[in-house]
């Protein structure tokens, strides 16, 4: 009697809305991703997989989780079962490239970022991730076109318009390197790296003074490398 007791009270439990469902532990998981909380996070999202093995959006952002936590092989796993599940998301792709790349399977990542490209042409994310990784490898006109691709898509990418400017430096483009440096500062006045860049490729120009402030400005910003380049080149 105990027994059935015991099962009637599990089942109203139930019925009352205490029993969770796989949406509900996803749900929770991400207000706990969103708050930092990763190890809460991934018990709520296993939870969810638990009730439902084909649930490839918590394997997601388990995958997502452990890429924070800085497990790189766990993330590669999650995103992995999560393409198993549903192979249509440009996002597991994209997710698992930047896995892949932290740990560092570089082909393996440019070849994630390319399928979650085929996907979803308008992914800028792996367009910036991919062009990374050909700057990496030395690919520098490879990854101009993949910075191009995502300044059309998302103008205002700060990033993108400093390492493309970075590849047409080593291309010894300057001039073209230093309008790219100017758009990276114009959208964030505080980017010391885009200073320095900037001033390096003026004085390759012959635009020492120019250049100097540029390398003054890094150096009040904080950028360690710009005061040795005042010392060693604006003497």
């Amino acid at each position: 009697m105990k027994k059935i007791y015991l099962l009637f009270y599990l089942v109203m439990i139930c019925f009352a809305g205490y029993c969770q469902s796989a949406d509900d532990y996803y749900n929770i998981g991400n207000e706990k991703l969103e708050n930092k909380s990763y190890l809460e996070a991934i018990i709520m999202f296993t939870k969810a997989i638990d009730i439902n093995p084909s649930y490839y959006l918590a394997y997601n952002s388990r995958a997502y989780t452990k890429y924070c936590m800085k497990n790189y092989l766990g993330a590669i796993s999650d995103y992995s079962k999560a393409i198993e599940l549903n192979s249509n998301y440009s996002e597991f792709y994209a997710g698992r490239g930047m896995a892949k790349d932290e740990f560092g399977d570089l082909s393996g990542a440019m070849s994630d970022f390319t399928k979650a490209i085929k996907i979803n042409p308008k992914n800028y994310l792996a367009y910036y991730c991919r062009g990374i990784i050909k700057n990496q490898i030395e690919n520098y006109t490879g990854s101009i076109d993949d910075f191009n691709n995502v300044i059309d898509i998302k103008p205002d990418f700060t990033e993108a318009y400093y390492n493309r400017g970075c590849a047409k430096s080593k291309l010894k483009d300057d001039n073209g390197a230093i309008i790219d440096f100017t758009i990276a500062i114009k959208l964030n006045p505080n980017f010391a790296a885009a200073y320095l860049n900037r001033g390096l490729s003026k004085l390759n120009l012959g635009q020492k003074e120019s250049g100097c402030m540029d390398f003054y400005k890094a150096d009040k910003l904080g950028n360690s490398k710009a005061k040795k380049a005042l010392f060693d080149l604006c003497k």
